[in-house]
């Protein structure tokens, strides 16, 4: 009997074995201003030249931080010390004891210049004035003790008659009155001197049952129960001190531009991750569990055995698995009185759900009609998993057999989505599918990605790879018995709430290092047959050996179990190197996920924001500037790391264009002062001579080097050091090839001779200084750089002493530009370009895609015709008079007829302008063989999505050419 949802009929975890295959990534460029002063940077003119400013500094957990030795730390003064650096601030902080309403008639007496956290309440903006950019934002909160069972988020009936607590003077008083109004609840207010005073009358519960706060600050021993009126923050001066107000926004500007998530990761360090994220019983739940286990009633939960690594049983006989974990955590912290229904099997599991013998399902993952047909409740979401499609490790080109588990109807459809034409072989199991795939009688297989990891952790013979498929995912929810009272359903749905991503990833994680860590070499060799044999086989050798050689010659008894013992050494060597290379491989996925994540959430937080203000013009500005630092940042990242797929692949292909390699290293030189800019650490600059300093080389690749080894320096360079960079090029005899030499030289920690052996191997970082949660970064760098000196055919030496510093130095041989004497056409060929009478037809399927493109090219005197598909533009090209288009924009991916067929089919049209019309090919796919590719089709120019509005221009009048525009008329008046 099969099921809809079977994975595997393993009822144990398996043993591990050692990772194939790592991925890679280029660490992101970070996005930075040219400093002011091209010239280089004199450290004791900063230091002379710093504007002393007398910073309000009031007490605010997690906010503005002061132990007793005067160390200083929290979301504000993070943020002043961010900004000092493009501002040349010097601080004096003033008034740690005083309270904010204090520090706001200090800054309107002159007694500081300036302070954070401002509101542009109206008060406050008849006294002081406020920067242009917003530094975060934050609400009022409502919390309780966690003692208090009384009160909890959104269920708001026992609100009315709460007595609350508000430190004296807070602008939240009236945002408080407002909130009450708007859900008719009456309250009892007390004020009270200070936050402390307040949080100790909240922990006392004799006089107030809440209290209203800023959401910027540290909870400790509270629960939020709701929260209201988001305000953005600002830094406030004196009004008409609007030299320092025009210093402080610009740098903000350039730190927004610099790091446009600098604010969610100051939220994340500071308050996030010191949050309770318990939910508080309402009085009627805790009521109800009480009863429950005084009669000592235990809730029968039931769970699939056969999804492992999410839900299983162990070889003692114990639950395991992720989904089992979050359960038992969440009735271990609420005292919900449990237990599991043993099931032996997947049939029995389906059986047992479906006789009603549960409670509480805790894994269910098909839809809600399901469930309801079933007589179960569920819950929204809490967990979720990824599928994967797990392919032969040198599988590529179409998936032509998919096996599946038989009836596994929702691993069916999945692999029917992706593979359409795929012929089906049903098995009984997944480790069945897994071994069709292994000896080749299927192409792929189809699972969840947490198994499909597992899967490789096992395979030692790196037979099978996985691809996740990200447009897709199973959703866990608890399904809850219809029949049992709906106390239950209501807080167990609360409770699937508030299970955070950061929990389920921890678990994914925990269950995967499990693995790695009982990975054994009997685990190698049974998961190894061959190597097993080849093992047998040298023994049974060397016995026999010994038996014919032991009355000759003792020295050749020797000899062999010498060998023997070498070569069981080299073995656990390279299951050493192996089980390092897991580990590895772990720190990158987590690094990978963080940088994604990070410019997500500026883009997604920033989103929203815009749409919930959509009236205040300044709020949507700054929000959609923040949009576009954190795209450009994510597209980067997203380019880098298909390049090093590209690489790894080895289809990356080095551009042979013509390059002033001294704007190049110019621009790197520029990268570096602005990378010191907020340290105190000195640079030195020798550039030059180049010899022929115009080449054909790929200009990107090189800076990627260069810029790496500088950042590299500038972060193991402690202050107080120094960095050297040098760069030159002489001609050869010949005249044909440049050859430069670059140079980068530091004081700071070094590296061992030990280190330096393995530098340039990949997720690599020395010990000695803890350099992962110091200096952070994946350990790719170096890596990632010799990749490239390779494919440039170059050199890379590195010459480093512990405690002393580090030099490296890179030769590349640059092809000389032979045409290089030629004039080079103008920087901005679309500048003065005259577009008006131009007729675009426009081949996009994408309705976005093709607003933004219309307007576009409408805001340069253009009229634009749009086609959906390859097959309409044809139709509308073939049936229009001859010279009716002037050029042609073409997307690839369209349905129907893509841009390749179409652009053939148009080139091969007997009318006269057929052949002439220039056609642009404007699409996502943007590697070297795609341009090749469109080229091949008869498409006369590429250009790359996203789409920029000078690139688009630059290309269409370099395919126009000059025009007579009168000619362009008659044109379209026959048209």
């Amino acid at each position: 009997m099969t099921h809809a949802t079977a994975t595997s009929c393993r009822t144990r975890p398996r043993k591990t074995s050692l990772i194939r295959g790592l991925t890679v990534m280029l660490t992101a460029l970070a996005c930075v201003l040219p400093c002011l002063s091209p010239g280089p940077v004199d450290a004791a003119a900063a230091v002379t030249d710093q504007t002393i400013v007398h910073v309000g500094f009031f007490q605010l957990d997690g906010y503005h931080d002061m132990d007793t030795g005067g160390d200083k730390s929290g979301y504000g003064y993070d943020f002043l010390q961010m900004i000092a650096g493009y501002a040349n601030f010097k601080y004096v902080y003033v008034g740690y004891q005083k309270r904010w309403e204090d520090m706001a008639d200090m800054l309107a007496d002159g007694e500081i210049d300036m302070m954070t956290y401002a509101m542009k309440t109206a008060a406050n903006q008849d006294r002081f004035a406020f920067s242009q950019h917003s530094i975060g934002t934050s609400y009022a909160m409502l919390t309780t003790s966690v003692n208090n069972a009384a009160f909890a988020a959104t269920d708001y009936q026992p609100f009315d008659g709460m007595r609350i607590g508000i430190v004296r003077g807070s602008s939240r008083q009236a945002s408080l009155a407002a909130y009450a109004a708007a859900k008719g609840l009456r309250y009892t207010l007390t004020s009270y001197s200070s936050l402390a005073s307040l949080q100790a009358a909240l922990a006392a519960g004799r006089d107030i049952d809440a209290m209203v706060s800023e959401s910027l600050r540290e909870l400790a021993g509270a629960d939020v129960i709701d929260r209201f009126d988001p305000q953005e923050l600002y830094v406030m001066v004196r009004r008409g001190d609007t030299a320092l107000l025009a210093t402080i926004d610009e740098a903000i500007r350039r730190l927004n531009a610099a790091d446009p998530s600098w604010s969610v990761e100051l939220m994340s360090r500071y308050f996030l991750s010191g949050s309770t994220s318990q939910v508080a019983l309402t009085l009627s739940e805790s009521k109800y569990l009480a009863s429950q286990a005084a009669a000592g009633r235990r809730f029968k939960v039931l769970f699939n055995p056969s999804r492992y690594p999410l839900s299983y049983y162990d070889d003692a006989g114990t639950p395991r698995g992720v989904l089992v974990d979050i359960f038992t955590s969440l009735a271990a912290a609420y005292s919900i009185p449990y237990e599991f229904v043993k099931t032996a099997n997947i049939d029995d599991y389906y059986t047992q759900r479906a006789a009603g013998a549960a409670d509480i399902v805790l894994d269910f993952a098909e839809s809600t009609d399901n469930a309801e047909v079933l007589g179960y409740r569920l819950t929204t979401s809490y967990a979720t998993s990824a599928y994967a499609v797990v392919t032969a490790s040198t599988f590529s080109g179409t998936i032509r057999t998919v096996s599946v588990v038989d009836g596994s109807s929702l691993f069916h459809d999945l692999a029917k989505n992706y593979a359409p034409r795929a012929k089906f072989i049903y098995r009984d199991s997944f480790d069945q599918c897994l071994q069709d795939v292994k000896d080749g009688t299927a192409d792929a297989t189809y699972t969840y990605s947490l198994t499909a990891q597992m899967f490789i952790v096992e395979d030692n013979a790196n037979k099978i790879k996985a691809t996740q498929l990200n447009d897709a995912a199973a959703q866990f929810r608890l399904a809850i018995a219809a029949q049992d009272d709906m106390t239950l359903y209501g807080l167990m749905n609360r409770l699937a709430h508030s299970v955070g991503d950061a929990q389920v990833d921890e678990l994914y994680n925990y269950y995967l290092l499990e693995a790695k860590r009982s990975y054994t070499l009997w685990d190698f060799l049974v998961s190894s047959p061959l190597a097993m044999v080849g093992i047998i086989l040298l023994v049974v050798a060397v016995a026999l050996v010994f038996i014919l050689l032991q009355k000759r010659s003792a020295d050749r008894l020797k000899t062999s179990n010498q060998a023997l013992s070498e070569s069981q050494v080299a073995l656990e060597k390279a299951l050493q190197a192996a089980n390092a290379a897991n580990a590895a491989k772990t720190r990158f996925l987590s690094q990978m996920s963080h940088d994604i994540r990070t410019p997500l959430n500026g883009i997604i937080g920033m989103t929203e924001i815009a749409q919930t203000h959509p009236d205040d013009h300044d709020q949507v500005v700054n929000a959609l500037d923040k949009i576009s630092y954190s795209s450009d940042h994510l597209l980067t990242l997203i380019n880098d790391i298909l390049d090093l797929s590209r690489i790894e692949s080895g289809k990356m292909v080095i551009a042979h264009e013509p390059t002033d390699i001294r704007q190049t290293v110019d621009q790197c030189v520029e990268v570096l002062r602005s990378s010191v800019i907020s340290r105190d650490i000195a640079i030195q600059t020798a550039i030059g001579p180049f010899d022929r300093p115009l080449v054909l080389t790929d200009a990107l690749h090189i800076r990627q080097i260069l810029i790496n080894v500088i950042s590299n320096a500038v972060k193991f360079t402690p202050n107080g050091g120094h960095i050297t960079f040098r760069a030159a090029g002489r001609a050869d005899a010949a005249g044909h090839v440049l050859n430069c030499q670059f140079e980068v030289i530091d004081d700071g920690i070094g590296m061992s001779e030990e280190f330096q052996q393995h530098i340039f191997e990949a997720f690599t970082q020395a010990d000695s200084f803890d350099a992962r949660s110091q200096y952070k970064g994946s350990g790719l760098g170096m890596s990632i750089v010799k990749q490239f000196v390779d494919l440039l055919n170059g050199t890379i030496a590195i010459d480093s002493h512990l405690h002393r510093g580090t030099a490296v130095t890179v030769t590349l041989p640059l092809d000389i530009d032979p045409d290089a004497a030629l004039p080079s056409p103008t920087a901005d060929i679309a500048a003065d370009y005259d577009f008006s009478g131009v007729r675009v037809l426009l081949a996009e399927d994408n309705d976005i895609n093709v607003e933004v493109a219309r307007l576009m090219l409408q805001s340069r005197g253009m009229t634009v015709d749009t086609a959906a598909d390859g097959r309409i533009a044809l139709s509308r090209f073939a049936s229009a008079p001859a010279g009716t288009y002037q050029c042609i924009l073409m997307d690839i991916m369209m349905p129907n007829m893509d841009g390749y067929a179409a652009a053939k089919a148009i080139r091969a049209l007997d009318r006269p302008d057929a052949a002439a019309i220039p056609i642009i090919a404007m699409t996502a796919n943007a590697f070297s063989d795609d341009v090749a590719a469109a080229s091949d089709c008869g498409m006369n120019a590429h250009i790359a999505k996203p789409i920029e509005s000078r690139v688009v221009m630059a290309t269409m009048a370099r395919c126009l050419g000059p025009r007579d525009t009168a000619a362009d008329e008659i044109s379209q008046k026959k048209a």
